[in-house]
């Protein structure tokens, strides 16, 4: 043996000891079941969490609504159970023709099962594609109990009749076709009479 492969083989037992010491001195990677049992009770963490989601609801066998996010986490530890949106959401309605109808946008959103109330925040983009209609808000509601949409932020609706602001926010019905704004002001497009 050469003195250059004997010195190899002395650094390489040399580092296996060193390797073996220190695993015996380090401290372990040891799971006791109350720990797990705390990190999955604790309501700060979500029991599933998913990337890439898309959830569709249908009714009579019609696709409704498809709800589309990057990032899913639910939370069922917790006395009001909720499922959040954090990296944000998009959602498309169908009409009984299985067009989509409208969309709705916004960088996160949650929703409170218990409650049954949707939140969308940062800039919620509501669009309604047979209407030519368009909302804007930083933050909107759902109510599937009382079937409503609402805000209380400024509020700006475009329709073809002009573009409508509402300082304290907005009022509709589920279905957008009745809708009044809170402290309004705007523009209305008048047509010429010929």
């Amino acid at each position: 043996m050469t003195p250059l492969s004997a010195l190899k083989v002395r650094k390489s037992v040399f580092l296996i000891l060193l390797a073996g010491f220190a695993l015996t001195w380090m401290p372990g990677c040891e799971n006791s079941i109350e720990t797990i049992n705390t990190l999955t009770r604790n309501p700060s963490f979500p029991t599933l969490s998913r990337n890439d989601t898309e959830i569709r609801y249908t009714d009579s066998a019609r696709l409704k609504i498809v709800v589309y996010a990057p990032r899913l986490e639910r939370y069922t530890n917790t006395d009001k159970p909720y499922i959040e949106f954090p990296k944000g959401i998009h959602v498309d309605f169908y009409n009984d023709s299985a067009q989509i109808e409208s969309t709705i946008t916004a960088k996160y959103a949650r929703y409170d099962e218990k409650e049954k109330i949707w939140t969308a925040r940062n800039d919620v983009v509501a669009r309604s594609i047979i209407k030519n209609e368009q909302l804007n808000t930083e933050e909107i509601f759902w109510d599937e109990n009382k079937k409503i949409i609402y805000s209380l932020k400024f509020t700006r609706i475009m329709t073809s009749d002009g573009i409508f602001y509402g300082d304290g926010g907005f009022e509709a019905d589920q279905e957008f076709t009745r809708w009044k704004l809170k402290k309004t002001r705007g523009s209305v497009n008048v047509k010429d009479e010929e």
